[in-house]
């Protein structure tokens, strides 16, 4: 992961291009693992943890509709999820996570539903 971490960084600094997270499965780790490189505040602006649905709603402003419809755990949740904290934080890039961390359905969807990966930015 530290490995990827530093590539994303240098990356994002050879492009000059700028980042924020919206994360909910990962509950933080993606930002600690950026933040742990060295140089990551020149391209890392911040995230946010919108772990419960009303924090995508009331941070992240996805429609209260579009979450009652389809849950947490959607693509389109996620994707919005990326552009919210793109335009709150006024970065280039926004990249958010999102998943059913437990082996239980929720949603409607089935447990470990973080498996079936999309990387929205």
């Amino acid at each position: 992961m530290i490995e990827i971490s530093h590539k994303l960084v240098n990356a994002l600094k050879e492009r000059n291009l700028t980042l924020s997270t919206a994360e909910s499965i990962t509950g933080g780790l993606v930002a600690k693992l950026i933040t742990d490189i060295p140089g990551s505040s020149k391209v890392y602006l911040g995230g946010i943890v919108a772990y419960s649905p009303k924090a995508k709603i009331e941070i992240l402003k996805i429609d209260r509709k579009i979450v009652e419809m389809l849950g947490t755990v959607d693509p389109l949740v996620a994707e919005l999820m990326s552009t919210n904290v793109r335009n709150l934080f006024k970065s280039d890039i926004g990249l958010s996570t999102t998943g059913i961390a437990g082996p239980d359905p929720i949603e409607g969807k089935p447990g470990n539903f973080s498996k079936q990966q999309k990387l929205c930015l």
